[in-house]
């Protein structure tokens, strides 16, 4: 979901979008952190952000903005299964 339902996305929308247009991607900061038993699921969210960067790249000479939020941990069912968080 966090790399394919994200590529499959930015490809449909990416046709109807005009100059000034703007792309927000939502990730993780799991990106930065890197917590031991998280391998997979930072994987993903790395890949969210090389995805974002490109992207940036490549449709900034359209004048579409690509940007990706990173919040901070948030208290979920995940987050203590994980042991991200006591």
């Amino acid at each position: 979901m966090n790399v394919l339902g994200l590529l499959l996305t930015m490809q449909a929308a990416v046709k109807h979008l005009k100059e000034g247009a703007s792309i927000i991607n939502v990730n993780s900061v799991v990106t930065s952190l890197t917590p031991p038993p998280t391998a997979v699921y930072s994987g993903t969210k790395g890949a969210v952000d090389a995805i974002t960067g490109v992207l940036a790249l490549e449709l900034g000479p359209r004048k579409i903005r690509v940007n990706s939020i990173n919040p901070g941990v948030v208290v979920t069912e995940g987050t203590h299964t994980a042991s991200m968080i006591g």
